[in-house]
């Protein structure tokens, strides 16, 4: 399996990030599944989603720095302004597509898996399934045809396929002059600049599909180009940035890991994580590991004390826990700390964070149903929405049996269960399997790990942050219409992690 142990984030310039999508998409293109001939009504329709979602999750992939990879783009800038314009091009689309209640049904189940969460939702990677749909009844298409029409935007090959090749060896000599950009504060040119009496503007293009920029002079098209040239500032960004050398990891002198706590307790929660993480495995040297030991332990603390609000008030809402009384928290029993020891033994090292949630919180599972809440898929009140309840359960004794197999077959890491992902969690009302869990890649000394195929793509215990900010319920992060009073209820009082 593929590791996130240890892992650390890298940037990617436009011009790389925009090769990779070429690839992926020509790659797609080539031999990505075709059209079923002769498929018609729902077959048809759950296929053409299932193209548009790849070419969405292609695009959401590169903008945001998705599952497929872990790089994410340097150029935050250029990716705030696309996906805020894409966001306000699909709010402008109010109408929802004229489908028969069955269809309409049936594409929301399927939009879950490329972060489109419903019909309703703006989305900010591309064009929503709304705005396609809306854009081929303007061209008059209906029907079949309006599919098809969605069906050719998720597998056509951009122009800029083709000519970026030329257009990156003639950069044109505008890219290395010194230039002060100014915001225009628009979303198609967003930076203009006079040179020699010609008003210049910025153009942002569709990028992935196109180069990210285009140099506007005087009105005219002067050529594209991948990324911000260092000799232009912009609001946010200045000229001639110092390259700055990737370091591992900062030496230990660079903090004060014996201030650790006090910060803590002070309220600057994520700086100091964030310090105890970009240490990776030198957070176990001697001078460090017992200050982040400590600040783990409070972090779990905490952790604990949010849970036993937020249990005591589902209770009171009469929230139905899908685990008896007695496994909706298995408290600690005493005997983890000796369990871990056995395990480091083995070469089995969890990550801080992991460890102190095993020894001070346990096992958590609030998968359960509620009318407004958290309803089960197969229940009469489910309408669509995964509110993914939080369930941190890691199985010591199973991990211990799945790394004795993969020692046994020359295997170096495993993935150590925390919980169920929102899908299998609202499948349990109908017994379904569950195929994708929450997972952390051990062995990891680190302090803390990424939680992987966990939508946040983030660290664990920044997942539980997240989590508490929503009362337990941090699915409901991705949909517009929530139960408001419920989580603010459920979320009132959280202590800072």
């Amino acid at each position: 399996m593929r590791s996130n142990a240890n892992r650390t984030d890298s940037v990617i310039s436009n011009e790389r990030a925009f090769d990779r999508y070429k690839r992926f998409i020509e790659g797609d293109a080539k031999h990505g599944a075709a059209l079923i001939p002769g498929t018609t009504g729902l077959g048809l329709y759950l296929q053409v989603t299932a193209f548009w979602g790849g070419r969405y999750t292609r695009r959401r992939n590169i903008l945001e720095g998705g599952r497929d990879y872990n790089d994410r783009m340097a150029d935050s800038i250029a990716c705030r302004l696309l996906m805020e314009r894409n966001r306000r091009a699909d709010e402008d689309v109010k109408e929802l597509p004229d489908w028969d209640a069955s269809t309409r049904s049936m594409v929301e189940s399927c939009l879950r898996n490329s972060h489109q969460t419903s019909l309703h939702d703006a989305q900010i990677y591309g064009p929503s399934l709304r705005r396609l749909w809306a854009q081929a009844k303007q061209q008059g298409l209906s029907g079949n045809g309006a599919w098809m029409s969605i069906v050719s935007w998720a597998r056509h090959l951009p122009p800029a396929f083709a000519t970026e090749e030329k257009m990156r060896r003639n950069p044109g000599e505008f890219l290395n002059r010194p230039l002060a950009w100014t915001s225009t504060g628009e979303l198609i040119t967003p930076w203009q600049t006079t040179v020699d009496g010609s008003e210049w503007r910025v153009r942002l293009n569709d990028f992935p599909d196109d180069v990210m920029y285009s140099l506007i002079v005087e009105g005219r098209d002067a050529g594209g180009f991948h990324d911000w040239p260092k000799t232009w500032s912009r609001e946010g960004q200045p000229a001639e940035p110092q390259a700055v050398p990737v370091a591992k990891a900062p030496a230990a002198g660079g903090f004060a890991p014996a201030r650790w706590m006090d910060r803590y307790s002070a309220g600057d929660c994520e700086k100091v994580w964030a310090e105890m993480i970009s240490l990776g495995p030198d957070v176990r040297k001697k001078a460090n590991f017992s200050h982040a030991q400590l600040v783990s332990r409070e972090t779990m603390r905490r952790a604990r004390v949010n849970l036993e609000t937020i249990v005591k008030r589902l209770r009171a809402m009469n929230y139905r826990f899908w685990q008896p009384p007695d496994q909706v928290w298995i408290q600690p029993s005493g005997g983890e700390h000796q369990y871990l020891i056995r395990l480091e033994g083995q070469k089995l090292v969890l990550p801080i964070s992991i460890a102190s949630w095993i020894e001070d919180v346990g096992k958590v599972d609030l998968n359960g149903s509620h009318p407004l809440l958290a309803a089960m898929d197969g229940e009469t009140h489910f309408q669509g929405f995964y509110a993914d309840p939080l369930m941190v359960s890691p199985d010591l004794p199973w991990t211990e049996e799945e790394w004795e197999g993969a020692r046994a077959d020359g295997e170096e890491e495993i993935a150590l269960i925390v919980g169920w992902d929102d899908l299998g969690k609202a499948g349990l009302y109908q017994d379904a399997q569950v195929d994708v869990e929450y997972v952390i890649t051990v062995p990891n000394s680190a302090a803390d790990a990424p939680l992987a195929q966990e939508w946040h793509e983030t660290d664990f215990v920044n997942y539980l942050r997240i989590a508490f900010r929503w009362g337990g319920f941090p699915g409901w992060e991705r949909y517009s219409r929530r139960p408001e009073t419920e989580l603010r209820i459920l979320r009132e009082g959280m202590l800072e992690l």
